[in-house]
């Protein structure tokens, strides 16, 4: 549980920090997503890639809780990790 609180804050944090820096930057012009308003230089470059890499890592975050409830009621998936792998990937191909 504590990992799991200290992630979602460190990402909820990365995203209104992110957010934030759009509408400071871009004032009322600011376009949806804000990405959109950056040029190409390499800077806005890093910036979207971290952005990608947030976006990315809060996936298995919003899954775990579906994951939980798969798991919890088919007992076949908690013993039997080579089933739990194949429905967990195919959850994420689904899904993703």
């Amino acid at each position: 549980g504590r990992v799991l609180m200290i992630t979602i804050a460190i990402i909820s944090t990365f995203m209104s920090v992110f957010g934030a820096a759009g509408y400071w930057a871009f004032g009322n012009n600011t376009e949806a997503p804000v990405t959109l308003n950056l040029t190409s230089a390499w800077s806005a470059t890093f910036v979207k890639l971290a952005l990608c890499l947030g976006l990315y890592l809060t996936y298995p975050i919003m899954m775990f809780p579906i994951w939980n409830i798969m798991e919890s009621s088919n007992p076949n998936l908690q013993t039997d990790s080579r089933q739990r792998f194949l429905v967990r990937a195919a959850v994420v191909v689904v899904s993703a």
